[in-house]
């Protein structure tokens, strides 16, 4: 075929002319700065009563073609969230908790499992198994667990932002006991990642079950879980001590024992070291959404 015609300058009787294709364009541009849609646009002007220009898919070709972003639609933007930070020097001071839920032998079946912990030890200091999330409970597990283990010292309970981590009965009870109450902001699960990590330990665990039969096999069983984790379990968070020598304070004496130990092999075999080995130990503060503190260590001599 000699000198054929481009497919975009082709018309036909379905084609609809420039004068209506230019008067879309200026209903569509004058939408735009409105902040309407180009479905609205059209469901506008088919409302009218005034003749109608052409179907809505042509609406939407034409405004492909329309490129100033001027008369684009604006989208609307929101204020960023205020990035939650908290520290805890010591135990006691900073409390985070969470909802988790434990799978039943049964299908669709879970049990909410309310975990609360003390963030500089990592100590687990209060936890009850319940069938659903409660406010009710949830603020009688964190009032009895400052009133057990915290009360005069604890300063933020940090949580997510749930229905019963920001209930009024929360925030009253906190406020009552003179304690912060500082949440994660939306859909942001790092802002609490110390409660995420024991979570999955505590499902995980050697001693518990992917499964439970009943609400009362699984508080048993999570019972022991706990047990094990706060008494028994080397955490690396905290320089592989356990959360209960954390919290209380005895790490120091078994940190020197970890050093005389280290001392007394380093003096019997010099030649397996590059350098004198070291004794890890906790960091002095913990912190959630602030610069991280470099390693500490006892140096052996």
């Amino acid at each position: 075929m000699k000198n054929p015609i481009p497919h975009t300058k082709r018309s036909g009787s379905k084609r609809i002319s420039d004068a209506d294709r230019a008067q879309i364009a200026v209903l569509l541009s004058a939408g735009f700065e409105q902040g309407l849609s180009v479905r609205q646009i059209y469901y506008q002007h088919l409302d009218s009563g005034e003749r109608l220009l052409a179907g809505e898919r042509m609406f939407y070709r034409i405004a492909q073609t329309l490129r100033d972003p001027v008369v684009k639609p604006a989208r609307r933007t929101r204020e960023p969230a205020t990035v939650p930070t908290v520290t805890a020097t010591g135990p006691g001071q900073v409390f985070v908790w969470d909802v988790t839920w434990v799978k039943g032998s049964h299908t669709r079946v879970l049990y909410a499992l309310h975990v609360v912990m003390d963030l500089f030890s990592r100590k687990i200091v209060g936890w009850t198994l319940q069938s659903r999330e409660d406010k009710n409970v949830a603020v009688m597990l964190i009032e009895e667990t400052i009133k057990q283990e915290g009360l005069g010292r604890v300063e933020v309970v940090h949580s997510d932002n749930g229905s019963i981590m920001t209930s009024k009965d929360m925030a009253r009870m906190l406020e009552r006991y003179g304690v912060e109450q500082s949440l994660i902001r939306p859909g942001v699960s790092n802002d609490n990642p110390h409660c995420e990590s024991v979570n999955h330990t505590i499902k995980h665990h050697r001693l518990g079950l992917e499964v439970y039969d009943s609400i009362t096999d699984a508080d048993e069983s999570l019972g022991l879980v706990i047990s094990a984790y706060n008494t028994t379990d080397y955490h690396s968070g905290i320089a592989n001590f356990i959360p209960e020598q954390v919290f209380d304070g005895s790490w120091v004496s078994t940190a020197q024992q970890r050093r005389g130990v280290l001392r007394r092999y380093y003096a019997a075999h010099p030649e397996r070291f590059h350098r004198p080995p070291r004794v890890k130990v906790p960091a002095r503060k913990v912190s959630i959404n602030a610069s991280r503190v470099g390693d500490e260590y006892l140096l052996i001599e």
